[in-house]
């Protein structure tokens, strides 16, 4: 997945310290038959992620 430079960023967030945060791509796996995602993941799960509620 990917945006224009303007938007920053797609995947999800998560803290590296006290303020700094940073984005996990999203990866997506895809049917080859007939173009259906099948899954997306992130390929490092072990991280402090930022939720909102």
């Amino acid at each position: 997945m990917s945006q224009s430079v303007e938007v920053g960023g797609t995947g999800l967030e998560y803290k590296t310290g006290m303020i700094i945060r940073n984005t996990e791509p999203l990866l997506a796996d895809l049917c080859k038959n007939c173009g259906t995602v099948v899954r997306f993941h992130v390929k490092n799960p072990d991280r402090n992620w930022i939720t909102k509620t």
